[in-house]
Formats: C-alpha cells, sequence, structure tokens
C-alpha cells in the first residue's frame, strides 16, 4: 500500500513538472485595479497582452514590463504608461509604434 500511494505522488510531482510555467504564474498584485482585458500581470509585472486595442493604459501599480511582453501584438500602436514603471524588458516593445 506504501508503495502504491508513493508511486502516485511520483506520478503526479512528474506530472506538474510538466506543465508550462505559465499556468502556475502569479496572479496580478491585488492592488493593481483597472487592467485591460488580455493583458498579462505576474505579480507587478506585465508578460503579455492577447488583446486587440489599438491604445492600450498600463495600469498604476505595474513597475515592469517584461522583455518581449508585447513583441507579438501588431495592433497597439499607441501605450500609455504608469508612473510606477521603473523597468522595460528587452525587446518589450519590437513592433512599430506611431507614439
Amino acid at each position: 500500500m506504501r508503495k502504491r500511494i508513493l508511486s502516485s505522488l511520483l506520478a503526479l510531482v512528474f506530472c506538474l513538472g510538466l506543465l508550462p510555467a505559465t499556468a502556475l504564474a502569479a496572479n496580478p498584485d491585488s492592488s493593481i485595479a483597472g487592467i485591460p482585458e488580455g493583458l498579462e500581470i505576474e505579480g507587478t509585472k506585465v508578460t503579455g497582452y492577447t488583446g486587440d486595442a489599438t491604445e492600450l493604459t498600463i495600469p498604476e501599480g505595474v513597475t515592469e514590463i517584461g522583455e518581449n511582453a508585447f513583441a507579438e501584438n501588431k495592433t497597439v500602436t499607441e501605450f500609455i504608461l504608469p508612473s510606477t514603471l521603473t523597468t522595460i524588458g528587452t525587446g518589450a516593445f519590437c513592433h512599430g509604434l506611431q507614439q
């Protein structure tokens, strides 16, 4: 019986190790309000955007925009950045912007 339980626990740990890191990602910081639909935030860091807006306001409380966060998004042409922003990762805005 102990071997069966141990085997089951090891199988569960192995399966959890196969999950993509985003499946276990932290939620946005609870102090960040007004998060636009499609904006992906982990803690206070923007990690991506899946929406289709042409203008995007990053909410106050965000302190970092991660590497390549908007590299794949071609719809946003203007970003409004918060005063709390301190770090912008490499390649965060790899497509053409109007402003």
